[in-house]
């Protein structure tokens, strides 16, 4: 029974996770003039690290001011967004390990983080909005937003890679590898100075990461609910 509330919870994280992220494609904003190597316009918008790099959102034009209302709607939604994916990641690391040691302790502080980390992100993000909307400055707000961002996709690297560790002791080799090629790739980008070309790369195997988990996590509740097994 204990295993099937664990798994069930899993699964509740990941299906809401899956869930919050199909609506957010419908709600953030899909095109814009980006920077070069960026085709998503949230991920140029939170690696933007200076005042041309916001072009795509600056202006009082019909679609400047289309794309931050879009953006803005999408931030709305990422406020509860990173309680659902941090949420899915904790329990992967707590449920998925046969025993706590201190790697999967590390882990699961550095993924509660992610909540706080991802929600001053989206302050910052909000401010520099409200001030586009006023067409003023906005360059004293970058170095801030940089400090955010990477505190926020820093823990989740760390918590992806704490994640693909755990996996190989437990000898799931693919799942280890899922997540640690996930986590590295934030890691790449970092490496890059936020290179749009890398950055869309490390959202690709995030992206997947979470399909892929989410998917397997209601796969394996269902499957053990119909076994019946404890």
């Amino acid at each position: 029974m204990q295993l099937l509330r664990s798994k069930k919870l899993i699964a509740i994280f990941g299906f809401s996770t899956l869930f919050v992220s199909l609506i957010g494609l419908f709600i953030y904003p899909s095109q814009g003039t980006l920077s070069e190597g960026f085709r998503t316009p949230i991920i140029a918008f939170e690696l933007a690290q200076s005042t041309e790099d916001l072009n795509f959102l600056t202006g009082s034009g019909e679609m400047a001011i289309q794309i931050r209302s879009d953006m803005r709607a999408g931030q709305n939604l990422d406020i509860v967004f990173p309680f659902l994916y941090a949420g899915l990641i904790f329990c992967l690391i707590l449920f998925e390990s046969k025993r706590i040691n201190w790697l999967a302790g590390v882990g699961l502080f550095v993924s509660v983080t992610i909540v706080p980390f991802d929600l001053y992100e989206n302050y910052i993000l909000d401010q520099i909005l409200f001030r586009l909307d006023s067409l003023k400055d906005v360059s004293d707000l970058l170095p801030r937003l940089e400090v955010a961002t990477w505190w926020k996709w820093g823990a989740i690297g760390i918590a992806m890679v704490i994640l693909s560790i755990l996996y190989f002791i437990e000898k799931q080799r693919l799942n280890g590898f899922l997540a640690l090629f996930a986590g590295l790739s934030i890691f790449c980008t970092w490496v890059s100075c936020s290179n749009g070309f890398v950055a869309e790369i490390m959202m690709g195997f995030v992206s997947f990461f979470f399909i892929y988990f989410g998917i397997r996590s209601l796969v394996l509740y269902f499957q053990l609910k119909k076994t019946g097994s404890v």
